[in-house]
């Protein structure tokens, strides 16, 4: 088995980017990892779906964490991007296992602004859409109205 240094990437202009087509994974060059994904198009004249990764390995194991969308993220800002979270990635840090974390503590937050008011409205609603209504759901639907819970 040949352990070795890796292939650095011949650095692609934009241009030479834009014209990527092919499926597959494609080095960029210009920060170790960076890669640009195509994907093969949903129907014949569809755009071609493409966007940036970067791979890199912490703790052993080999991640990829998505930069982004291209053209809407340009080859720059990708190289930007991934500097950052290679940076991250020297300092010990795991980008992907950050994001979930970030991601976390966000539903949590969602989850603590909840209110009664909100809860009820959203249960009149499901229960609006998916059970017949009766003479009492009416009567006590009217009664909520009538709170002016809406």
């Amino acid at each position: 088995m040949y352990i070795g240094m890796p292939k650095i990437a011949k650095e692609l202009s934009a241009l030479e980017v834009k014209r990527l087509t092919k499926p597959g994974w494609h080095a960029v060059g210009g920060v170790a990892g960076l890669v640009l994904q195509v994907g093969k198009p949903s129907q014949d004249n569809a755009p071609i779906p493409r966007s940036w990764l970067l791979r890199y390995r912490h703790a052993g194991k080999r991640e990829v964490v998505g930069i982004g969308p291209f053209p809407q993220v340009t080859l720059a800002q990708a190289r930007e991007e991934a500097r950052k979270l290679a940076l991250e990635v020297r300092n010990g840090i795991n980008p992907v296992a950050r994001k979930r974390e970030e991601k976390s503590q966000l539903l949590a937050e969602t989850a603590k602004r909840k209110t009664f008011r909100n809860a009820l409205r959203l249960i009149l609603r499901r229960t609006h859409r998916t059970t017949p209504m009766t003479n009492t759901a009416n009567s006590g639907r009217a009664h909520w109205r009538r709170m002016r819970i809406r």
